[in-house]
Parts: structure tokens; C-alpha cells; sequence
């Protein structure tokens, strides 16, 4: 079947109904650049119409990582900016990043701070999966670094949830991102890096001369998130080292030597994946087998006397 057939069959089936997809859309999304430029020139279709999912034929190519198809709807002067539920263009090649996508959008003047429906920006895309070329050639077309999603994360936030960002966390910071932004719920990226044990990303943000004893709206602390059980001690040694202050309690009066107690006793792995640490008191069950309140106190350092003894009476 020659193109022409193809595309004569492709515009029946979608005019008849049999297809709900148009056609520049299933084209574009397949990759199929020859009878993209077909469409764009010989029928002339809707260079933006959308498929049911709301994407554009633009979207479905930076997501397919199609740059031929994504230039030639480019040349065909496609809305750059348009959004669906992915967000836009830029998101999509963001989130996947393909670098030559990304270029070619940003050339055209795609906005860089478009807001998915959640509030993310393609920043944060490209800083949460890890991409430093997109993350530096977004910051370079001036995207706001300090872009907030809906529960209040910046780009700086989400580069410091997994391992191997460090790069991409010194490129924010150099980009002047807040070192101390606190999302909805006062957490900073700090208390994320010290949930998650990563030791590096800790260091990073250190040197920085974050704060290190900011508090969320629960009075957790960095150093409070680092007591958890399963996680190693170079991260509260390293906080211990930067100032964190052992003795502060969190609003339910708990300290990081009484975290770190209630952890040995196994009742951290109850915890589940919150965030933060709570109460020693919500986690429940965990038997006392085990125990060295003696190494648990070396971790810590000096500890007020009257904490150590709440702790004693905790046990």
C-alpha cells in the first residue's frame, strides 16, 4: 500500500468514526514523520488536535522521543505550550530527558513554567528523574527555580529524594534555589535527604550552610529523621558535626535519643513510609531484645540529663 492509500484509509476510518484518534496524532505518535508531513501539507489537518487523553501530536513526539516528528510539527508552527494531563511538550521530554527535544522546544520559546495539574514544572521533572542537561538547559532559559507544586515541593526538594543527584543539587543551589524551602508541611529538602539516608546529598546541602536544625510543623528536625532504624550513622554524625542540636523535642516531646531508642526496639520498621518521624509513642509493638542504650547514646553526643532520663523511663 503506498502512503497515499495509507493516508486515505487513515482519514476514512477517523471521519467514519472508527478511529477516535486523529490521525496527525496516531502518526506522530508512531513516529511516522513521512506521514506527519503529509498530513501537515497535502491535507492540511488540525496541526493541534488532541487525542481522548488530551495530548497533542506534539506531545505524543517528545514523549515517543521522535525528533524528526517533533520538528516537523515545530516547522508547521504547532502551540508550543499547549497542556494535557502530562503537561506539556517540554514536560514530557523533561521527565524523559531528551535533550534534543528539549532544545528544539525551548528554541521555539516553550514556557518553562507551565504547571501540570499537580503543579509541577518541568524543572521539577527533570530534577526528580535526574536529568542534568535538562535541568541546566531549563535553568538557562530562566525557569523559576523556586516553582512550587500544590503541597509546596520545589525542584530543590525533589532532586534530593533519590541517590546520584548531588550534581543536580549543586546546580540548583548555584541557581540560587532556596537551601531552606519549606513545603506545606515545613519539610525541608534537609529532613528529606536525612529520611532517606543519603549520605552525599546530606553533605552537599551541609556545605551549603543550610539550617540545620529547621523544624517542620510537627517539630522534626533533620537530625530526628536521621534517628530512624535502618539507617546508617555518617548522616547523624554529619548533622552532629554541622550544629544540629540533639536535645530538641518535637511536638510531641520526643528527642532524636528517644527516636533512636524506640528504633533499636524495633519500632521504627512500624513506622511505614511517612515522611518524618511521630510519636515514639503511636509506632506500638517492638520487643526490647537487643538494646545498647550505650551505643545509641555515643551516636548522640551530650544529652540533657533530664532527656536521658525520660528515655529510661520510656524503656
Amino acid at each position: 500500500m503506498c502512503r497515499t492509500d495509507e493516508l486515505k484509509e487513515l482519514l476514512n476510518a477517523f471521519v467514519d468514526g472508527g478511529f477516535k484518534t486523529p490521525p496527525l496524532c496516531t502518526a506522530a505518535q508512531q513516529g511516522d514523520v513521512e506521514l506527519v508531513i503529509l498530513l501537515l501539507d497535502k491535507v492540511q489537518v488540525d496541526k493541534n488536535s488532541k487525542d481522548p487523553s488530551g495530548d497533542t501530536p506534539l506531545i505524543l513526539a517528545a514523549r515517543g522521543d521522535h525528533m524528526p516528528v517533533v520538528e516537523a510539527l515545530l516547522a508547521a508552527g504547532v502551540d508550543v505550550d499547549t497542556i494535557s494531563t502530562d503537561g506539556t511538550a517540554l514536560h514530557v521530554a523533561a521527565y524523559g530527558g531528551f535533550d534534543g527535544i528539549i532544545d528544539a522546544l525551548l528554541k521555539k520559546g516553550a514556557n518553562t513554567d507551565v504547571r501540570k495539574s499537580d503543579g509541577e514544572t518541568a524543572l521539577m521533572e527533570a530534577a526528580y528523574r535526574g536529568h542534568l542537561y535538562a535541568v541546566k538547559a531549563l535553568l538557562a532559559a530562566h525557569a523559576d527555580v523556586d516553582a512550587r507544586e500544590l503541597e509546596g515541593l520545589t525542584a530543590l526538594h525533589v532532586s534530593v529524594m533519590e541517590e546520584g543527584r548531588d550534581e543536580i543539587v549543586g546546580v540548583l543551589l548555584e541557581a540560587g534555589a532556596q537551601k531552606n524551602a519549606s513545603d506545606n508541611e515545613g519539610t525541608t529538602p534537609l529532613h528529606i535527604a536525612a529520611y532517606c539516608d543519603l549520605v552525599s546529598t546530606v553533605k552537599t546541602l551541609v556545605v551549603a550552610d543550610v539550617d540545620v536544625n529547621a523544624r517542620d510543623e510537627d517539630g522534626i528536625t533533620a537530625l530526628h529523621n536521621s534517628a530512624e532504624g535502618g539507617r546508617g550513622d555518617t548522616v547523624m554524625k554529619t548533622l552532629l558535626a554541622s550544629g544540629a542540636e540533639v536535645n530538641i523535642a518535637t511536638e510531641d516531646g520526643d528527642t532524636a535519643l528517644h527516636i533512636a531508642v524506640a528504633s533499636n526496639l524495633g519500632k521504627a520498621g512500624e513506622a511505614g513510609g511517612d515522611a518524618g518521624a511521630r510519636s515514639v509513642k503511636q509506632r506500638g509493638g517492638g520487643g526490647r531484645e537487643g538494646l545498647d542504650l550505650v551505643s545509641v547514646v555515643a551516636k548522640l553526643g551530650e544529652v540533657e540529663k533530664d532527656v536521658f532520663r525520660s528515655v529510661v523511663n520510656f524503656l
